[in-house]
């Protein structure tokens, strides 16, 4: 009966989640992000939650029922580098904590899913190493378009 016991504790072992969740609320997620956004110097577009929740008890029905058309299911956070003085680069960013999961607005947007603050660091550090690659890329393309 032990050597039963020991298999079964040793198969799930093996089915551990490899990056354990961190116990942290989507709040602190997002004021580290914007932190982690102040230190690089990038702009970000963002609909803080307040507004939403505003809206719902004020708005009249017709204009929220508009507003959530057009924006539900945004990104939290949408990074902004510019270009050019006529185009930028963006990489929305979804937050989610507890491994929620997406809702029906969420996955028309096609975010990347940021659950921990290190995830946030590293798709911060890659977000910038693309765009140095295109701004590189784009200038060789003006070039050859003069």
């Amino acid at each position: 009966m032990e050597a039963k016991f020991s298999k079964r504790k040793q198969t799930a072992h093996k089915y551990k989640r490899k990056n354990p969740i961190v116990d942290i609320t989507e709040s602190q997620l997002q004021k580290q992000l914007n932190d982690l956004l102040a230190a690089y110097q990038i702009r970000s577009l963002r609909i803080p939650d307040f507004c939403w929740q505003w809206l719902k008890r004020n708005a009249p029905i017709e204009i929220l029922k508009t507003l959530t058309d057009i924006f539900g299911g945004m990104p939290d956070v949408i990074p902004l580098v510019p270009l050019d003085n006529k185009y930028s680069l963006s990489m929305p960013i979804e937050l989610k904590v507890k491994s929620r999961k997406k809702h029906g607005k969420q996955k028309h947007w096609q975010s990347t899913i940021s659950e921990t603050p290190d995830t946030n660091i590293a798709l911060i550090k890659e977000y910038l190493d693309s765009v140095e690659i295109i701004k590189l890329l784009w200038e060789k393309y003006k070039d050859l378009m003069r």
